[in-house]
């Protein structure tokens, strides 16, 4: 990059490790005689950097604290790994700087203390690893990508509360436990990446499933985005090492489930645009999601595996007296099927109020 071009060859760097090295002023207290001098504030200060340095970055960034005779001192620098104290003599000052260091800040040519967020910063801007995620899933067969899957017209109408039922290709069967295939590429699927609670970047996968981007050293979450196809990700946090190395990371993803909610009132009949809400009874990082029945009283949508609890998603601001049913709460599981399969479930509600048309002569 033009940043590491700037500091000396890139040679220097390139499959390098690199450590941060704090330099601070020590062991010339009795040969200083201003009174503005005091060596346990450059302890506090280069101690203060440290921890904070060591905690953003969550350890997988090393910060060494060296003592140099040099007034004034209190310089940050990225240091190439095979030049940390560990391995020998200390590589200070100017012969850091030539052996390649990049300097973050210098006390002695900014008299002023370092700030740990502009530090940060300079870090992020500078220690940029390229990675290449790729984002596969036993759900998907390679052969299938492109394989629409026909309208299933023989669905039965009449179904459990439960799962019992699945229909492929429109003929009923038993529910089948997921056989391992090859995973195939997940295209076109949203993921966001945190860092310390905070999201950073939006990730989308290309054709061959895969994402390329740069991240600096520390543990970064994955989070699949709410209109993906995803469920959950394994793993779902990766860490990223000080190193100038390409690297390459494979998630495996499991796919949410397509689902056919059958809709009938107390008098077994379809009910149209009917609101549902199905949130999640296990912990997830998944919104509630939201679907209306169509003229024939079905819906269709994604869920992800487990327990569901099904609520009438009344319009906001609708007092209870008001609803067009009684108050709703079914339970659903979605099992564990091949993505090819649609589970279907019944919810059954009952009415309180009916549209009615009026005719006035």
């Amino acid at each position: 990059s033009q940043d590491r071009s700037q500091t000396g060859s890139d040679s220097v760097w390139l499959g390098s490790g690199f450590f941060i090295q704090i330099e601070r002023c020590a062991g010339i207290g009795e040969q200083v005689v201003s009174v503005r001098f005091d060596e346990d504030k450059y302890i506090k200060h280069a101690e203060h950097v440290r921890n904070a340095l060591l905690n953003h970055f969550e350890g997988q960034l090393n910060v060494e604290i060296v003592e140099v005779p040099t007034l004034y001192a209190c310089e940050v620098r990225v240091m190439p790994s095979h030049l940390h104290p560990r391995l020998g003599e200390y590589c200070i000052s100017d012969a850091a700087r030539a052996a390649g260091a990049k300097t973050l800040h210098s006390k002695v040519l900014t008299k002023k203390w370092p700030k740990v967020e502009s530090v940060i910063d300079e870090i992020k801007e500078f220690c940029k690893i390229p990675i290449r995620i790729t984002l596969l899933s036993a759900d998907i067969k390679e052969e299938d990508q492109n394989t629409k899957v026909p309208p299933h017209r023989n669905a039965p109408r009449n179904v459990n509360s439960a799962v019992n039922t699945s229909v492929t290709d429109g003929v009923a069967s038993k529910p089948k436990v997921n056989e391992a295939p090859n995973p195939g590429p997940v295209r076109a699927a949203t993921l966001f990446c945190e860092h310390r609670g905070s999201q950073i970047s939006e990730l989308h996968t290309d054709a061959a499933g895969q994402i390329l981007t740069v991240l600096h050293p520390g543990k970064f979450r994955l989070i699949c985005g709410e209109d993906s196809n995803c469920d959950r990700l394994f793993p779902s946090e990766i860490a990223i090492p000080a190193r100038f190395s390409p690297l390459e990371i494979t998630i495996m993803a499991t796919m949410k489930k397509k689902c056919i909610f059958y809709v009938v009132d107390h008098l077994n009949k379809p009910f149209p645009n009917f609101p549902l809400c199905f949130v999640s009874k296990e912990p997830s990082p998944h919104l509630p999601v939201l679907v209306s029945t169509k003229a024939n009283g079905k819906a269709r949508c994604r869920l992800s595996l487990g327990k569901h609890v099904a609520t009438y998603n009344a319009p906001e601001g609708l007092l209870p007296e008001a609803w067009l049913v009684a108050t709703l709460r079914q339970e659903v599981e979605v099992q564990d099927q091949e993505a090819s399969e649609i589970q279907y479930f019944q919810i059954r509600v009952r009415r309180l109020r009916f549209s009615v048309e009026v005719v006035l002569r």
